[in-house]
């Protein structure tokens, strides 16, 4: 009987070791099932953040391609209104020019004419006192009438430069004054 109590005494301490190892691999299994659990909670939260990431991504997309075509709308509006302005303001200039232009061909005629009649006033007085004082004053208007000339293209040369017509104020600034009268009044009668 000993023999089968040493046996069983054997057996149960076997059973008893098993026992705890099987409880160690159960409070092992526990801890993993708990660690899994707790990855599959955190995929979970992964997956739904990745997907309002992935909505948030297309919605911001969808905003840039308006932005896009937005740009474009305003860069063209941009581009036609700078067109406009540039077509005005080359409309603006070539009047200028051409109230210029008009202007010393009238600046002209009038020293034409004040020249005539001085001539007409020297011939009619025939002294020489009279013939100096009347160069004199000729002198001295020709001085005025190209001073005002001089003034009126350094005026024109300068707002062309400021509105960025440079070479349209390089050719306006070598421009030699209008002498005589313009044909379309010479043969008017």
């Amino acid at each position: 009987m000993s023999h089968v109590l040493a046996s069983l005494d054997s057996r149960c301490w076997e059973l008893q070791l098993k026992n705890d190892v099987m409880h160690g691999h159960l409070a092992l299994l526990q801890k993993v099932q708990k660690v899994v659990n707790q990855c599959q909670i955190a995929r979970q939260a992964d997956e739904e953040l990745l997907r309002r990431l992935q909505s948030l991504c297309d919605e911001l997309r969808a905003q840039r391609v308006e932005a896009e075509l937005q740009l474009v709308e305003i860069e063209g509006d941009n581009r036609r209104t700078t067109d406009r302005m540039r077509e005005e303001l080359v409309e603006r200039v070539n009047r200028c020019l051409r109230n210029y232009t008009r202007l010393e061909v009238a600046v002209q005629d009038r020293i034409t004419l004040r020249e005539l009649e001085i001539r007409v006033a020297d011939l009619i007085s025939g002294d020489s006192r009279s013939r100096r004082r009347v160069a004199k004053r000729l002198d001295a208007f020709q001085a005025r009438s190209r001073d005002a000339i001089a003034n009126l293209k350094a005026e024109v040369t300068a707002v062309l430069r400021r509105l960025g017509l440079r070479s349209r104020a390089e050719d306006w600034s070598g421009r030699d004054v209008v002498r005589g009268r313009p044909s379309h009044m010479r043969h008017s009668r």
